[in-house]
C-alpha cells in the first residue's frame, strides 16, 4: 500500500483522500473493475468519484462503463452534505444519465433523470447513494452501530437504513484484513442483501461489497486489490 503526500490537514471528518481500485465478479465470473477516489478541490469542497469498466466477458463485449461523480462539504454540525451529483452509464445497448444539484441556502434540490426534470424541497441529511458507505465510515467512527439515509439521487427520497454486525477476516489483494460487517435492514420477506465490511486499520474504508438478489440467482461483488491512502488523519 501507497501513501499519498498531502497537505497538513487535508482531512475531512476523519477522511483522508484515497485511490482505492476493486475487482468487480458477478456470480462467480470477474466482469471489471471499480476505482474509488476521494480528494480535495477548492473552498473546503471535496470530490467522490466512482469509476466502473466491464473488461471481462458480455461487459466487455457491451463496453459497460458507468461514472458517478459527488462533490460535497461539511456542515456547521459535522455532517456531509451533497452540493452536484452525476451519473453517467454508457453501454452499446442503452445510455443512461442523471444530475442534482444540492441548493442548501433554499433548501430545494433540482435534478434530471435521462432529459426528466424534477424538483424537491431538501431536508437536512438527504444525500445520494455513492455517498452513503462514506457516512457509514465516519459512523463507524463515532462508535456508533446503527445508520440510515435518506438519497436524492432518483428524484424521490428513498429512506435506508443500516445495521453493524460481527468483525471477520477479509482476503483482499492487500492481505488479510479485519473487517466490520454492515448490513442494509429489509422487509424479513426480502430476497435482497447488501453487505459492505469496513476495514478497521484503514479507517474503515469498505473493502467488500456484496449485493444478491436470490430470486433472480444474481450476486454481484466488490474486493479491494488495491489502495493509495494518506494515513495522516
Amino acid at each position: 500500500m501507497s501513501v499519498l503526500q498531502t497537505a497538513e490537514g487535508q482531512c475531512i471528518a476523519g477522511l483522508s483522500p484515497f485511490a482505492a481500485t476493486y475487482d468487480v465478479e458477478r456470480n462467480g465470473k470477474r466482469i471489471g473493475e471499480s476505482i474509488v477516489t476521494l480528494s480535495e478541490l477548492s473552498n473546503h469542497r471535496w470530490e467522490y468519484r466512482i469509476r466502473t469498466r466491464g473488461n471481462k466477458g458480455i461487459a466487455a463485449l457491451l463496453k459497460v462503463r458507468s461514472t458517478e461523480t459527488v462533490t460535497f462539504e461539511m456542515d456547521a454540525s459535522g455532517t456531509l452534505r451533497p452540493l452536484s451529483y452525476h451519473s453517467d452509464v454508457r453501454s452499446r445497448v442503452k445510455d443512461r444519465e442523471r444530475r442534482v444539484e444540492f441548493d442548501w441556502t433554499s433548501m430545494r434540490a433540482t435534478g434530471n433523470n435521462d432529459g426528466e426534470a424534477w424538483s424537491l424541497p431538501l431536508q437536512t441529511g438527504y444525500t445520494v447513494s455513492p455517498m452513503l458507505n462514506l457516512n457509514i465510515q465516519i459512523a463507524l467512527r463515532k462508535g456508533l452501530s446503527t445508520f440510515d439515509g435518506s438519497t436524492l439521487d432518483k428524484g424521490k427520497p428513498r429512506s435506508m437504513a443500516f445495521s453493524k454486525n460481527q468483525q471477520q477476516l477479509i482476503e483482499t489483494g492487500l492481505g488479510s484484513l479485519q473487517a466490520t460487517q454492515v448490513s442494509r435492514v429489509r422487509d424479513t420477506n426480502s430476497s435482497r442483501a447488501t453487505i459492505t465490511w469496513f476495514a478497521n486499520s484503514l479507517g474503515y474504508l469498505p473493502i467488500r461489497l456484496e449485493q444478491h438478489q436470490v430470486e433472480k440467482g444474481d450476486d454481484t461483488i466488490m474486493t479491494l486489490s488495491s489502495l493509495s491512502q494518506n494515513q495522516a488523519c
